[in-house]
């Protein structure tokens, strides 16, 4: 295997096997434009003179033509003078040369070398020319992942290219300038010296070590636990704080289910930059006959990559929202003394919280009986009513007349507006005439004694 243009030596040994002194030429047979010859210690040769078993040690020299390329095929024959003929056969391969035009070298006493995220390295390249014209060379590193930045310099001067004469050697920084953000490992670049139809590289190395970075994220509230009514809502607000040296992407969340409380975040990530702290709020929302009580409430806060996270547990007290209303159907009833009369009494909870016990209490005129039905009512749900029936019964000798039963709705909780139920009470036709006869006599009687007087 050679390159166009090698010269190739080729040794051999040429012996008398025979009894007597012989002559031997030497002949080539070779590719057209190929240059060759037989050489001894002293010179070329064409014909040897051996005695009988001697040996003469030779050698065939090849010049390859530098448009050479493929296989080729040589023969070494050696003629006796006798007749006797011995051939040998070679066969060449010739091949493109790597650099057909120029010959460079590119070296460097550090090709790998280690340093921390963030910072930068130096490779001092040399670059050697040792074909024998000038040659101009563009400088190009390959291999720089995404946010790494590069520089060429020639003394102080920042290069891309450069400029050497036939034997001339210079010497290059490479200066590479590594992120903050890159991950620890090897990182591997070549740096190539380009001439166009011919170019030389070399591969450099750095081996990263990543920075230290500290990392720190804190969730607080100025007021965590806060009091409200059923139906309210209430708003606390939060603070996350980027204890650490890189911006962080913080996603908030709660495990806190209830299907009477909603809660709602202002924001369910954000961006906080390294040191600083951003505001949020949280917004718990009560529904309609939530039970009064204690809520808790945890908060998390967590970075995208799940590396940090930080909680906060909010306490809400809610306390119940009471209100009744009562309304009569009608607002006056009549009655006989003696007799029963009724009236309904419609009991709504206006409020937010479910109300228990209900029932009803009666302030009537003394002897008077009142009662409800039903007694009571166990629970009352919000915006919902109940009816009680009210059954007043005056007693027999209430003389006709408008009287006031004054009816109040109350609960374990809380208590309604009173209302007046006008009753108006008659008394039997029979009891009438008798009533009108008294009268008529009493006032007879004062009469005549009046008169009596003023006659004495």
């Amino acid at each position: 295997m050679a390159n166009p243009g090698d010269k190739l030596t080729f040794p051999f040994t040429v012996g008398n096997i025979g009894e007597k002194t012989m002559t031997v030429d030497l002949l080539i047979t070779k590719p057209e434009g190929w240059m060759a010859r037989i050489l001894d210690q002293i010179g070329e040769v064409r014909r040897v003179s051996l005695r009988s078993g001697g040996t003469l040690s030779l050698n065939l020299e090849v010049t390859i033509p530098k448009d050479a390329l493929g296989t080729y095929n040589l023969t070494l024959t050696a003629k006796s003078d006798s007749g006797i003929s011995e051939s040998l056969n070679l066969t060449v391969t010739i091949k493109p040369p790597e650099h057909p035009l120029h010959k460079i070298e590119l070296w460097t006493a550090t090709p790998a070398l280690t340093a921390k995220a963030g910072s930068s390295v130096d490779f001092n390249v040399e670059i050697k020319n040792s074909e024998a014209e000038e040659i101009v060379l563009n400088l190009i590193l390959e291999g720089l992942p995404d946010g790494w930045k590069s520089r060429l310099f020639h003394g102080k001067q920042e290069i891309d290219s450069l400029a050497l004469k036939s034997g001339e050697s210079a010497t290059i920084r490479v200066n590479i300038e590594i992120p903050e953000s890159a991950e620890g490992g090897e990182y591997s670049f070549n740096l190539t010296a380009n001439a166009g139809d011919f170019s030389e590289v070399i591969k450099l190395e750095v081996e990263v070590e990543p920075i230290e970075i500290e990392r720190g994220i804190r969730l607080t509230c100025r007021f965590p636990s806060l009091t409200i009514k059923a139906g309210d809502a209430a708003t606390y607000d939060l603070t996350v704080t980027n204890k650490g040296s890189m911006d962080e992407h913080i996603y908030f969340s709660t495990n806190f289910t209830s299907p009477d409380l909603d809660i709602e975040f202002s924001a369910r990530e954000v961006e906080v930059p390294a040191g600083e702290s951003l505001s949020l709020s949280i917004i718990a929302s009560t529904h309609r006959g939530i039970m009064p009580g204690e809520y808790v409430i945890p908060i998390i806060a967590e970075t995208g990559d799940k590396q940090l996270s930080d909680s906060i547990t909010l306490k809400l007290q809610v306390k119940g929202a009471y209100r009744l209303t009562l309304r009569l159907m009608p607002l006056n009833v009549r009655v006989t003394a003696g007799g029963e009369c009724e009236a309904i009494a419609s009991v709504h909870n206006e409020g937010q919280s479910t109300i228990t016990n209900v029932k009803l209490e009666f302030d009537a005129p003394s002897g008077w009986t009142v009662i409800s039905n039903p007694e009571n009512i166990l629970r009352l749900e919000p915006g919902r009513s109940a009816e009680f029936t009210v059954m007043v019964e005056p007693p027999s000798d209430t003389l006709a007349a408008d009287y006031y039963v004054t009816v109040t709705a109350v609960s374990d909780q809380t208590r309604s507006t009173s209302r007046d139920l006008r009753v108006t009470v008659e008394v039997p036709t029979g009891w009438g005439y008798l009533g009108v006869i008294a009268i008529t006599i009493i006032i007879l009687t004062v009469a005549g004694i009046f008169l009596k007087i003023r006659r004495k």
